[in-house]
């Protein structure tokens, strides 16, 4: 079984004290492509995943806070 409290503390290992999370830099140490770009109104981000590698796609024109929020939700 995963001990999801543990992952989440191994995943902030060298960020401690940081406010606001860096979620970017958290997702990049992960191995994560995350690209800004233009999405339909309403679509806030997407996760794709295709051979082994994952991105996560941010709507540019949305707020930078909207965009934290769903860079962290996907």
């Amino acid at each position: 079984m995963i001990n999801y409290k543990k992952e989440a503390i191994k995943l902030r290992e060298g960020f401690e004290g940081i406010i606001p999370v860096p979620i970017e830099e958290i997702a990049r140490k992960c191995g994560v492509e995350v690209k800004y770009g233009a999405l339909d109104g309403n679509i806030s981000g997407m996760l794709l995943r295709q051979d082994g590698r994952a991105t996560i796609g941010i709507n540019a024109y949305h707020h930078r806070n909207r965009q934290n929020f769903t860079l962290a939700h996907e």
